[in-house]
């Protein structure tokens, strides 16, 4: 089971984070409510740290979310990746197209930038 859970990290900026496994049931399980808060949120950083695996129904969900923020002109970034998945976000090529930090300053600052 993948949980999600927000938080409010400054003014404007939301912070998602996932804990669990990041595959097909679990996309499905958060898809609607991810695509929620990347609808109504214009700087929204995805902590990663809880996230243990990473397939390709995750991928097109963080893809996704980061398109929809991108869409209304704002930025997502995703944060903390354990290194099993940052190497999956690299291998993807899913890194080029969202901002990947080791930190959630770093995200914070790269959404707000």
């Amino acid at each position: 089971m993948l949980k999600l859970l927000t938080e409010s990290l400054a003014p404007g900026v939301i912070v998602v984070q996932l804990d669990g496994r990041l595959d097909m049931a679990g996309s499905m399980e958060i898809e609607e409510e991810l695509l929620a808060v990347v609808t109504s949120n214009t700087m929204v950083v995805i902590d990663l740290a809880g996230v243990t695996f990473l397939a390709s129904m995750g991928l097109r969900c963080l893809i996704l979310a980061a398109k929809t923020v991108q869409s209304r002109s704002g930025q997502l970034a995703l944060a903390r990746p354990q290194p099993l998945v940052a190497e999956v976000l690299r291998a993807s090529g899913a890194d080029s197209l969202i901002t990947v930090t080791t930190d959630i300053d770093s995200a914070a600052r790269a959404v707000m930038a």
